[in-house]
């Protein structure tokens, strides 16, 4: 547990179509939401995230680590999943 801040530049996307198609494949429920319409219940843009550096602080006692992560290490992280029960990991796998 911790706290990740990453440092990023946001730009215009020049290629939407190809954005908006990737967004929807990740996320089908959200095609009511988009930025370009207009009868949308809020105001919203596509951009891009372009993470530059990334910057951790957390973990407990002799687990812990305060700093610069590795932009390509970042990059290939995969999500996981844990499971816990009585303070103890019992399942841990890529999702």
């Amino acid at each position: 547990m911790g706290n990740v801040t990453v440092f990023t530049t946001t730009n215009d996307i020049p290629d939407l179509a190809t954005i908006k198609q990737c967004y929807l494949a990740k996320h089908p429920d959200a095609k009511w939401w988009l930025p370009d319409d207009d009868d949308a219940a809020h105001l919203a843009y596509w951009a891009r995230f372009d993470p530059h550096a990334v910057y951790f602080v957390g973990g407990f006692g002799g687990l812990h680590y305060i700093g610069y992560i590795p932009l390509d290490i970042y990059q290939a992280a995969e999500p996981m999943t844990h499971i816990f029960t009585d303070d103890q990991v019992i399942l841990s796998e890529r999702i």
